[in-house]
């Protein structure tokens, strides 16, 4: 098996100038090739990737090719570098070094070493043929025999400029000799013969213009004294308008309490920081704010805290245990109700109503206790009162808040018409019972809500 490495690098320096008379578009190359015992390989087909690399011995590639070749009995490859690709090789600028030459065996990588001076003789080359600077040097010189001596442009024979003659170029360096007057000039367009035609209106076509644009032909009011003619209105913004009886004028307000001299009908003599105006029918007075409630200077108001009570806001016939609520507009006073009742809500409005009809505690002459609630279907409760509840799922725990004297009776029943589930009481005690909601068609335990009702001695 041929071990890929070069052992040695011959003949780098050998270029054939002999054979041409510039430096060819190739150099060749020499190489050993040895096995992994260090032995001579001859005979032996291998492949060698060419490359050259700019700037570095990781820069980019310029240049590739590909050799296939035979080892002599030597165990020696000659390679002309260069040959695969003339295109490519002759187009490496080899002024822009330094350079790189990269060779692989048979894919693996043999080395890279960096080309020194052998393939900048092809440099040399280009660096021979500098321009000397020397006009009778150069090839295929115009013919400057073959000017233009009279215009053949059609485009230029059209225009304007081909119609300028030797004296008007005369007359662009002299100043003019007009006289300035109207008389003088030529060409007058038809109208101005005289200067002045079509410039005046007659008298029927100035009235024809002022009706046409509204504008007034008599005094409509049978006055010319009433008409206002306001002063200039720039550099006066926030002014008022005033007189001095003649004319008209803008004045500045003045800032301060003398603004109030503005107001005839204002005693500015009691005019008080905090104050506030007020209207006693005939004239303005300023009047104190006072007890709960301040004014400061700037407009605020401020009411101490908890100083409204019934003695403030009077809503007529107050009386102990009504209650007060906001109906969206207004505080509306909602009357007292009678032992027993309870406070409900009704469309968003609280009204009193019995207990029979909203849940909670009753009892009457017999001596029984009556308990009513609902439960939600979390095991919360409703509404109600002298009971509690907990549980989920469809199992739930009521728990009276004062037990009965003797057995209660307890009657529940699910808030949904729900034909797919039944409720069962379970557990009952004289502290509470225990209330279950199932699926009919499973019978196992299903979340439901309900009411119940509790009745038992007290």
């Amino acid at each position: 098996m041929v071990m890929k490495k070069v052992i040695s690098f011959i003949g780098l320096v050998f270029f054939i100038l002999d054979i041409f008379s510039q430096s060819p578009d190739m150099f060749k190359y020499q190489a050993i090739i040895r096995n992994s015992n260090g032995e001579i390989v001859s005979g032996q087909n291998v492949s060698i990737d060419i490359s050259i690399l700019q700037g570095s011995t990781t820069g980019s590639e310029v240049y590739t090719e590909t050799h296939d070749s035979t080892t002599n009995q030597f165990g020696m490859v000659t390679l002309n570098i260069g040959a695969g690709n003339q295109t490519g090789f002759g187009s490496i600028d080899w002024s822009t070094g330094p350079y790189f030459l990269k060779l692989e065996l048979d894919g693996e990588l043999l080395g890279i070493t960096q080309l020194l001076s052998v393939p900048f003789a092809k440099y040399a080359d280009n660096a021979g043929n500098v321009f000397s600077g020397n006009y009778d040097e150069l090839t295929n010189k115009p013919d400057l025999n073959n000017y233009l001596t009279t215009e053949s442009d059609p485009v230029f024979s059209n225009s304007l400029a081909a119609s300028i003659t030797g004296e008007d170029t005369i007359r662009w360096s002299t100043s003019s000799t007009f006289s300035g007057d109207f008389g003088d000039l030529l060409n007058v367009p038809a109208g101005l013969s005289d200067g002045d035609d079509d410039t005046q209106l007659t008298e029927g076509e100035v009235d024809t213009y002022v009706a046409n644009n509204g504008y007034l032909t008599s005094e409509v009011d049978g006055s010319i004294t009433n008409e206002i003619e306001l002063p200039t209105q720039t550099g006066n913004s926030g002014k008022y308008l005033t007189t001095d009886g003649t004319d008209p004028s803008w004045a500045t307000v003045s800032a301060g309490a003398s603004q109030l001299n503005e107001l005839s009908d204002v005693n500015t003599s009691t005019v008080t920081s905090g104050n506030i105006l007020v209207a006693d029918g005939t004239d303005f007075e300023s009047v104190s704010v006072s007890g709960d409630a301040t004014l400061a200077s700037n407009g605020d108001l401020t009411i101490a805290d908890n100083s409204v009570d019934g003695t403030d806001i009077a809503l007529g016939s107050d009386a102990a245990g009504d209650v007060m609520y906001y109906d969206g507009t207004n505080w509306v006073r909602l009357a007292k109700g009678t032992n027993g009742q309870v406070l409900t809500l009704s469309s968003g409005v609280p009204a009193w109503a019995d207990a029979s009809g909203s849940g909670g505690v009753d009892s009457d002459e017999s001596g029984l206790k009556i308990i009513r609630g609902e439960v939600s279907s979390s095991g919360t409760k409703l509404y109600g009162s002298g009971f509690s509840s907990s549980g989920s799922g469809g199992a739930y725990t009521i728990t009276f808040s004062s037990a009965f004297s003797g057995m209660p009776t307890v009657v529940a029943t699910l808030k949904a018409n729900d034909h797919y589930s039944s409720i069962e009481v379970k557990t009952i005690s004289t502290s509470g019972c225990d209330i279950n909601t199932i699926e009919t068609y499973n019978e196992l335990l299903h979340a439901e809500g309900f009411t119940f009702i509790a009745i038992g001695p007290k």
